[in-house]
């Protein structure tokens, strides 16, 4: 007798095994956002916001900015901002100082190094629309040769530097700065400087630098070889948008080079939002980035500046609050007012109150206006906070005098005591 095989059996067994390893197996995972706001500069009254984005770790330069991207500055939405994001398809024209440490220390193989790692940037120029200009620092500073997209004769400069004593590192910095701010036509801009020890003595300041840079959109590149004042040099690149190498050996400038070049080339790889802010208070203000609804999801990040002080161009209120009193169990009505007189009629910017109580006398219940509040018609937001409330408006209001801005109500509690 020949025996078939139970197939049905075996048939049911495998459905069984491949529902089960379906069952198990892991979900694919759902790219996420990732917002990156890497500075802000104040270039008042403009600020600009630098940041990056990647979705599940790839970088992403196309958004719609209404959709995607919302601004606050102190709790407060901003209406009108721009945009701009490189296009990663396209390559940016560059303009770039190459800055170069030509004191003794660098004689030998560093500064064999040196010139070789400078001719090789400029053999990554296309020789029409990038330029670049050159200079050297010891004692003096010196521009080598000013702006050009010659590669030939920036090759012949490099091989003809001269070194000399002392290391005037800031001085020639900023010298490279100024050399961007007056002779660049190129949209990509960036000082790069290789030095290998410290300053020696120069009039300008790692502040003067950042600041003239940061009014120019100009980044700052350092290369270190050897005892550098790396913390002046970081803090340089960081705050202007590029960045600080340390060469871990004379073989590695090439390659040093050669990153700066593509991050130069692909716009520097982060996104620009510009706004306009108001008041010359000197105050601190807190800027919130939003991404929103994109790839999957949401992300935030936020950054500090402080607002340039004028006095001559604002007031400042003096604002309070009544003194009532009442019984335990029984809600009680304190109006915020307005002590100082505006006068003649001007602008109340959109601000935030801050109330403070103790919340186990007194419990808040409610922000009311009134006709003839200074708020009145005004949506007020109400965040609570330890130990009291946020009362925030966003939209400014005309007003002329004194006045109530509004009518706190509060239940008083009934403590044992």
């Amino acid at each position: 007798m020949v025996r078939t095989p139970n197939t049905r059996g075996l048939t049911a067994a495998c459905f069984v095994l491949l529902f089960a390893a379906a069952a198990l197996s892991p979900a694919p995972a759902v790219a996420q956002p990732d917002l990156t706001l890497k500075r802000v500069v104040n270039n008042w009254p403009t600020i600009e916001l630098y940041f990056q984005v990647t979705c599940d770790g790839d970088p992403e330069y196309f958004f719609n900015k209404e959709q995607h991207f919302k601004v606050f500055e102190n709790g407060v939405e901003v209406g009108e901002f721009t945009l701009w994001c490189p296009d990663p398809r396209a390559r940016c024209p560059i303009s770039v100082a190459l800055v170069f440490d030509a004191s003794l220390s660098m004689q030998g193989a560093p500064w064999t190094a040196a010139k070789e790692a400078g001719k090789h940037f400029v053999t990554l120029m296309d020789g029409q629309t990038d330029e670049a200009a050159l200079l050297s620092f010891n004692a003096q500073v010196y521009v080598d040769l000013s702006m050009t997209t010659n590669k030939m004769l920036l090759t012949n400069t490099i091989d003809g530097m001269q070194l000399a004593l002392w290391t005037l590192l800031w001085d020639g910095l900023y010298a490279g700065v100024q050399e961007l701010q007056s002779s660049s036509t190129n949209p990509c801009r960036a000082v790069i400087v290789l030095t290998d020890g410290g300053d020696t003595g120069s009039q300008r300041t790692p502040q003067e630098i950042i600041a003239l840079a940061n009014r120019n959109r100009i980044r700052v590149f350092g290369i270190g070889l050897g005892n550098v004042q790396e913390a002046e040099l970081e803090t340089i690149a960081e705050l202007t948008g590029g960045r600080y190498y340390r060469a871990p050996g004379l073989d590695e400038l090439n390659s040093i080079y050669e990153e700066i070049s593509t991050i130069l080339f692909e716009g520097f790889q982060e996104c620009l939002i510009t706004y306009q802010s108001e008041c010359l208070d000197g105050s601190i203000r807190n800027v919130e980035l939003q991404l929103q609804n994109f790839c999957n999801g949401i992300d935030v990040d936020t950054k500090t500046f402080r607002a340039p002080r004028d006095t001559s161009t604002f007031e400042p209120l003096e604002i309070s609050l009544d003194s009532v009193g009442s019984k335990g169990n029984r809600e009680a009505t304190l109006p915020l007012r307005l002590e100082t007189p505006i006068d003649p009629m001007n602008t109340i910017n959109a601000s935030a109150f801050t109330v403070m109580f103790d919340p186990a006398c007194v419990q808040f219940m409610s922000v009311e206006t009134k006709p003839g509040h200074i708020l009145h018609g005004q949506p007020i937001l109400v965040n609570p906070i330890a130990g009291g409330v946020e009362l925030q408006f966003d939209e400014p209001v005309q007003w002329q005098g004194t006045g109530t801005f509004a009518e706190l109500r509060f239940l008083l509690s009934d403590p044992d005591d």
